[in-house]
């Protein structure tokens, strides 16, 4: 993944700041789905943020979130979109 600076429309006098969310999926042989969700700042700036883990130079990690869930319980949801008192009970 590359980000070019030059690229992107410059206001005067301010940093150049940008979010970036990547979600990233596995699945085990006990049938667990996890979801892992890795929040960045991305930064022209290389100095340092007090509320971030630096990563790499003008990279940073805000925050990492694992969310589990069975396998069976989301194929069950995905059936049940279907009929609307049924998927109540599974949101």
């Amino acid at each position: 993944m590359y980000l070019v600076w030059r690229n992107v429309p410059r206001i005067p006098n301010t940093q150049l700041l940008m979010l970036a969310n990547i979600d990233i999926l596995a699945f085990d042989l006990r049938g667990l789905r996890y979801t892992t969700r890795y929040q960045l700042l991305m930064s022209e700036n290389t100095g340092g943020y007090g509320f971030a883990t630096l990563l790499a130079p003008g990279l940073w990690l805000l925050s990492r979130t694992t969310k589990v869930q069975h396998q069976w319980l989301l194929r069950l949801r995905g059936r049940a979109k279907g009929i609307p008192l049924i998927a109540k009970l599974f949101k």
